[in-house]
């Protein structure tokens, strides 16, 4: 099998990488690696798939094996989590034998430095192609272009999440260490970082339905600082749910006291995945422009809603692959997703393979 047409998975049989695994198989023709450090688990995986796809064993923290699995592959998918851990070890071995590089959860102020080396070596790095952050760009990419075109002056771009999906224990420890290092609450306004207090950054936002009204709060969202500073718009922001009162409690103990990573994740995923279980196991984001039409207050929003988080984090990155060999990115070098591609083409192809989204205009 030639490497073009071939795609790594490492981490695949991991919630998003079977996502990513099964879309790419049904969606083209590729050759299908899937890798993780437990070879019998791949094997399954792999017999699961059938056709295309074979199973080889990866430890991304060895010299020899991490670089040995991607060599035979055009693209690489890093799904190896937590991303915390992760950081940019899968990249390099990616960037070493010159292959693409896709990653849905990656941590972009450890990546981005490594956007020259992918431009020079004429290779293609896609960051954040995956749910949130994923589709939270691209919403707020396409609602800020359809803002454009309707409106006669557009005053923001916000983006509005919530997501009370059981997530794995790797998922939480990347919560959790967001949660440790302070992650800045803020808005972008005229194209510049503004830092708020979280008492400032929270405000109520009513969801569509079945969400309804939920707190949220402006966090630092580094795929939004490029539509920002292009568009010089009074806001720009990224809010994201509170979920309720037992999760921020427990996220400001990990924040506060919390000396041991693993543990203070642990706790924080079993009270985020009993807040689930009261409110609904779901999630939505909602791409929100506002400005004025004819005089009047105008507004237009983009919403997704899901029951299945995995699949909207794992569709978006098996896309991204079919992206790149389809020629479809329009930058070379390590960029975030929502910079790269064409939002629309992209939230339409996203829409065929069954995560539609609702605009609406009031």
């Amino acid at each position: 099998m030639s490497r073009e047409s071939t795609v790594g998975i490492v981490g695949a049989y991991g919630m998003t990488g079977v996502v990513v695994a099964q879309e790419l198989h049904r969606m083209t023709d590729l050759n299908l690696v899937v890798g993780g450090r437990d070879e019998s688990r791949a094997n399954a995986l792999a017999t699961e798939l059938g056709e295309r796809a074979t199973a080889r064993q990866v430890d991304i923290y060895d010299e020899k094996s991490l670089p040995g699995f991607c060599e035979g592959c055009g693209v690489i998918v890093n799904c190896a989590a937590p991303s915390a851990r992760v950081l940019d070890t899968v990249l390099k071995g990616a960037l070493k034998v010159r292959s693409h590089y896709v990653d849905p959860a990656a941590d972009h102020t450890t990546l981005i430095p490594y956007h020259r080396e992918f431009e020079d070596a004429g290779l293609i790095g896609l960051l954040y192609t995956g749910w949130v952050p994923g589709i939270t760009g691209l919403s707020a990419h396409y609602v800020y272009s359809l803002a454009r075109e309707s409106f006669d002056r557009v005053d923001s771009t916000n983006v509005y999440c919530e997501d009370r999906s059981a997530w794995s224990e790797a998922a939480f420890v990347d919560i959790a260490e967001e949660m440790l290092k302070g992650a800045p609450t803020g808005v972008f306004r005229n194209g510049i970082w503004k830092d708020q207090n979280l008492l400032l950054a929270t405000r109520t936002y009513e969801f569509p339905a079945p969400i309804g009204k939920r707190r949220v709060h402006a966090m630092h969202s580094s795929e939004l600082e490029g539509l920002a500073k292009e568009s010089g718009l009074p806001e720009v922001g990224m809010y994201a749910g509170l979920i309720d009162f037992r999760v921020m409690v427990s996220a400001l103990v990990i924040k506060l006291l919390s000396r041991d990573l693993e543990k203070g994740a642990r706790r924080l995923r079993k009270v985020w995945v009993k807040a689930g279980e009261s409110l609904g196991e779901d999630g939505v984001v909602v791409a929100e422009a506002t400005g004025k039409k004819n005089g009047r207050d105008a507004r237009i929003r983009i919403s997704f809603y899901t029951k299945e988080s995995y699949f909207a984090t794992g569709l978006p990155a098996a896309l991204s692959v079919r992206a790149i060999l389809e020629d479809r990115v329009r930058k070379n070098g390590l960029n975030v997703l929502c910079d790269a591609v064409d939002p629309a083409h992209f939230l339409g192809e996203l829409a065929k393979a069954g995560l539609p989204h609702e605009i609406t205009e009031d």
